[in-house]
C-alpha cells in the first residue's frame, strides 16, 4: 500500500529526511546546504505545492500524478523522471534539466520554464498554454504537436522542425 505524501511549504532538509528517511546530516552537511539528492525515487500523487526542491538531484524519481502547484524546481535535475499528469501549474523550473523525462499529459500551464532543458522528453498531451519558454530546449522532444511546436517557437524555445 502506498501512503500518500502530504508536504507543503517545508525546507528541503525535512523533504529529504521524510522522503529517504536519513538524518538531514547525510545529504547536508551544511545547515541550508541544496546539493541535496534523494534516494527514493517513488513519490507519486506527492503533494509539494509551494515547495522549495531548487538545485535538489531528483534524477529519476517517479512524480507521476505529484502535485507541484507554485513550487521552486529552479536548476533541479529531473533527467529520466516520469512526471506523467503532474501538475507543474505556475511552478518555477527556469534552468531545470528534464532531459529523457516522460511528462506524457503532464500540465505546465503557466509554468516558469525559461533555460530549461527538455532534450528527449516525452511530452505527449502536456499543456505548455501561458508558459514562459524563453531559451528552453525541446531538441529531440517526442510527442509535440504542430500547434504546440508553433506556440513554443513563438515563445522563445529551440524546437526541432
Amino acid at each position: 500500500m502506498q501512503a500518500k505524501l502530504i508536504i507543503k511549504g517545508i525546507m528541503c532538509t525535512v523533504l529529504i529526511s521524510l522522503v529517504c528517511g536519513c538524518s538531514t546530516q547525510e545529504h547536508h552537511p551544511k545547515k541550508g546546504s541544496k546539493a541535496a539528492k534523494v534516494e527514493s525515487r517513488n513519490l507519486q500523487n506527492a503533494y509539494l505545492q509551494d515547495t522549495d526542491l531548487s538545485g535538489m538531484d531528483l534524477e529519476s524519481v517517479d512524480l507521476s500524478g505529484g502535485h507541484l502547484r507554485g513550487a521552486n524546481l529552479k536548476g533541479t535535475k529531473l533527467d529520466y523522471a516520469t512526471l506523467v499528469r503532474a501538475n507543474f501549474h505556475e511552478a518555477d523550473l527556469q534552468g531545470a534539466s528534464l532531459k529523457y523525462s516522460n511528462m506524457t499529459n503532464a500540465n505546465f500551464y503557466q509554468a516558469h520554464l525559461q533555460n530549461a532543458d527538455l532534450t528527449g522528453a516525452t511530452v505527449t498531451g502536456a499543456n505548455f498554454r501561458g508558459a514562459t519558454v524563453t531559451g528552453a530546449n525541446f531538441m529531440h522532444v517526442v510527442g509535440l504537436n504542430e500547434m504546440t511546436k508553433r506556440m513554443l517557437k513563438e515563445g522563445g524555445a529551440v524546437v526541432a522542425d
